[in-house]
């Protein structure tokens, strides 16, 4: 992603970098440098997002903010499990690491993220979870998007991927439904906050 980034949106003014939020080995040297952070949906793919939190805090300079979109409950995360646990393909996904684990779970509500981040030290300026409406403008981009973050597809055997991706089609179309003009929807629950580091914290 970052390649294809320094291809299509080269700027001076703009540098890449691949770090990982959760290791703080890899981020320590931008500590108390940041002015301003924005992750959309990421969040929800760490193992330990309270981790996350608490490098965000240190990465942030007092006074400095961060809006963060993090993906609290999807019909992917049921579509993936509902293949995962289908005996025709049991066998090539048994076991494997979907990272679906942040998904669907009710606690990841308002109170929970406001816990966190208040024992972390942040101040919370917006703390919101809604359901979000996202509807494809052709069957194209709704294939060629969910294909891309579904991390199943990689473990099934070349000859058998379009029968796989065809079959996971059908089964999230039963989870996410359709528009009135029949175009696909995804309806996911939307995690929102934005938040400061207090001005008096180093």
């Amino acid at each position: 992603m970052v390649e294809l980034a320094q291809r299509r949106n080269f700027h001076p003014k703009i540098r890449y970098s691949v770090a990982n939020i959760e290791d703080w080995s890899t981020i320590k040297h931008w500590k108390g440098q940041i002015t301003k952070m924005v992750s959309v949906y990421c969040f929800h793919w760490l193992t330990d997002q309270r981790k996350g939190f608490q490098n965000v805090y240190h990465l942030l300079n007092p006074g400095g903010q961060a809006a963060i979109l993090i993906v609290t409950g999807t019909p992917l995360a049921s579509a993936v499990s509902e293949m995962q646990n289908n005996p025709k393909w049991n066998n090539f996904l048994k076991g494997i690491d979907t990272y679906i684990k942040g998904y669907n779970h009710s606690k990841f509500n308002t109170s929970f993220y406001s816990k966190i981040l208040g024992e972390i030290g942040f101040e919370i300026l917006h703390c919101k979870r809604e359901v979000k409406n996202d509807v494809f403008v052709s069957e194209k981009q709704y294939r060629d998007f969910f294909t891309s973050i579904c991390v199943s597809t990689s473990h099934i055997p070349v000859d058998r991927k379009k029968e796989f991706l065809n079959e996971f089609f059908e089964t999230l179309d039963r989870h996410n439904g359709r528009n009135v003009n029949e175009l696909p929807v995804h309806r996911g629950r939307i995690m929102e906050l934005v938040i400061r580091k207090p001005v008096n914290k180093i």
